[in-house]
């Protein structure tokens, strides 16, 4: 099978996980034997909605992944052939044009994305194949390890962009029960400032890691906490199972697909409510539906947790075991090998692509 790989992110923050899909997407097709050659028929595109630049004539996939349960309509105007749209309504914020000025004359094809609630969420939009195709975890880079020695605090660790989005808010409300509170320590790793710095009980990280930095960092917390609002996939969560970590995590979106009660810690939360939050992709704000983490149950469970080394520590190896059950590249390459192919076997030619004659799934 040949394949054109037609993306290539870098970076960090908000763009780490379509760069860790692309690195690892490549990879994992070659070793299970595709060739990638940019003149293929088909070509793959691992990106943002809004960053999808079709190529003409072939059969054009989007590989994609979106936090929350609505699309705004400059995100999805140039998924369909010949869609106007009223662009990112702060365009230079996310490099996204207006849809009528950026030449998409073709749409996507069929559209991959990486969480199941995902699903209906696009076939509403387009009246093209929407398959499910999880991402994937790195467990070359991130597995279990010793604790370091000599620490005593119980170590409760947040990694996640400087985004709302990723429930820090929530986990520094629940601090206020645990704030300068002899044995507790809260390590919290973001991006952006290149620095490290302390308040009492609370450490802020913002340095640019390495990856065996990062799995060091993991080893050496006693518990995860991600209250997120919404996730495409969720890689710190998974990155910190795969480290044999406890995690708290929101049952939502993406989240209910990587963790489940009995590997990780599920928070109580109330879903529906509308927020004003920064774009996942973006500078602007966008007001949209999301879940709020209940900041009392959090804070329960963060003292729960550390009154029951034995029970998490058992939550933890399970974690471990159910990222690599499910959820290593070789898993991600096995379902994106797997729909490439049920696309190309419903007979999306680049022909047909281009003469848009695809039909809804």
């Amino acid at each position: 099978m040949r394949i054109a790989w037609a993306t290539d992110v870098q970076g960090i923050g908000d763009a780490y996980g379509y760069t860790q899909g692309n690195r690892w997407g490549r990879r994992c097709l070659e070793m299970a034997g595709v060739r990638l050659d940019p003149d293929a028929p088909l070509a793959l595109h691992h990106c943002p909605p809004h960053a999808f630049r079709p190529i003409p004539g072939r059969c054009n996939v989007l590989w994609t992944a979106w936090e929350f349960p609505e699309l705004p309509e400059w995100e999805s105007a140039t998924l369909t052939p010949g869609r106007g749209g009223a662009g990112c309504p702060q365009p230079a914020c996310c490099g996204a044009e207006r849809a009528e000025d950026s030449a998409l004359h073709q749409g996507a094809d069929a559209i991959f994305v990486t969480a199941r609630f995902l699903v209906p969420v696009f076939k509403k939009l387009v009246p093209v194949p929407v398959l499910y195709v999880p991402q994937g975890v790195d467990v070359e880079s991130f597995y279990p390890g010793p604790r370091p020695l000599g620490r005593r605090a119980f170590r409760v660790l947040w990694v996640g962009a400087p985004n709302d989005r990723k429930g820090y808010q929530f986990l520094l409300g629940a601090w206020r029960a645990f704030q300068n509170v002899p044995g507790y320590e809260l390590y919290m790793k973001t991006t952006g400032t290149n620095r490290l710095e302390r308040a009492g009980n609370v450490i802020f990280d913002s340095r640019d890691l390495g990856i065996a930095a990062l799995r060091e960092l993991y080893q050496s917390a006693d518990l995860f906490a991600l209250p997120s609002m919404g996730e495409g996939f969720g890689f710190t969560l998974g990155e910190a199972m795969a480290c044999g970590l406890p995690a708290l995590y929101t049952p939502c979106t993406s989240l209910l697909d990587l963790a489940d009660e009995r590997c990780a810690i599920p928070l109580r939360a109330t879903p529906g409510r509308k927020f004003r939050l920064l774009s996942p992709h973006g500078n602007c704000d966008l007001l949209l539906r999301a879940v709020e983490p209940d900041v009392a149950d959090l804070a329960a469970k963060i003292l729960w947790a550390r009154q029951h080394p034995r029970r998490i520590g058992q939550i933890g190896r399970r974690a471990a075991e159910h990222v690599r059950r499910r959820f290593t590249w070789a898993h991600a390459a096995f379902r994106l090998l797997r729909a490439l192919r049920e696309i190309e076997g419903d007979g999306l030619g680049a022909s047909q692509c281009a003469e848009g004659r695809v039909q809804p799934a």
